[in-house]
């Protein structure tokens, strides 16, 4: 309180100032530590991750595979054989960082979708082309509205600049223009990560695995969850139990 009494109360001293900054760092320690423990080990909740491709030339899957090809993975749940182009939800086991991830890629073709797996998404992905420019009508549209629905961390990769040329020197010019234009939605993001070089995907990688999400704030005072099964159940003759199995998020559900 800064008043009492209708009195000045008498300013902090060093000593209690210095004690109350002790104790804020405490609670955001453990805060940090609380939010950490959610997806270590083997048995840790997935981080979400959505592919959202930004130009039509862009595949997803195919940005999916350079990702994982610089790490021994194992692949937990979900069809192995996905036609390119086509919505999936798979869960993958990174021995190398010891963290399980979920990797979804929405209907292109229903901006709903695109916005649904981006709400529960602890990481978007936005992949860009160097051969393409991203459509007003499309990719800014996407990002435009992922902004103002809120997001949580994001990363931006490119997976085809060998289009471009074979030779790296000559891919700068492109990859220079791409970040400039990821920095101008995201001022924080100064980098484009190139998908066909391994050290570059296995930054991403670890970044996905190691680093804690940021926190969408409506988002995380509900409780929501990604199904990883749903079936039904019949209780009698008249009705069945719709049983939805996965990991609740969020606040949690009474």
């Amino acid at each position: 309180r800064e008043v009492a009494n209708n009195k000045a109360l008498k300013g902090e001293s060093k000593l209690q100032r210095r004690n109350k900054a002790k104790q804020i760092r405490s609670q955001k320690i453990l805060a940090s530590l609380e939010n950490r423990k959610l997806f270590e080990g083997v048995n840790g909740a997935e981080k979400i991750i959505t592919i959202v491709p930004l130009t039509e030339d862009c595949n997803p899957q195919d940005a999916v595979e350079k990702l994982f090809s610089s790490a021994e993975i194992q692949q937990l749940s979900g069809d192995e054989n996905v036609v390119p182009g086509e919505p999936s939800v798979k869960n993958y086991y990174v021995k190398q960082y010891k963290s399980n991830l979920k990797v979804i890629i929405p209907d292109l073709n229903n901006f709903l979708d695109i916005l649904d797996a981006a709400k529960v998404a602890d990481y978007v992905v936005f992949q860009l082309s160097g051969v393409s420019e991203v459509e007003q009508d499309l990719g800014e549209q996407i990002i435009r509205a992922l902004e103002l629905q809120g997001i949580a961390s994001h990363i931006g990769v490119v997976s085809n600049l060998s289009q471009v040329h074979p030779k790296e020197k000559f891919q700068l010019d492109v990859k220079q223009s791409l970040e400039s234009y990821f920095k101008h939605f995201f001022p924080n993001e100064d980098k484009i990560y190139n998908l066909e070089k391994s050290s570059d995907s296995l930054n991403v990688l670890r970044n996905l695995c190691q680093k804690l999400p940021r926190n969408v704030t409506w988002r995380d005072s509900r409780g929501y969850l990604v199904a990883d099964e749903i079936d039904y159940q019949d209780v009698n003759k008249q009705y069945c139990e719709l049983m939805v199995r996965g990991t609740v998020r969020g606040v949690g559900f009474n």
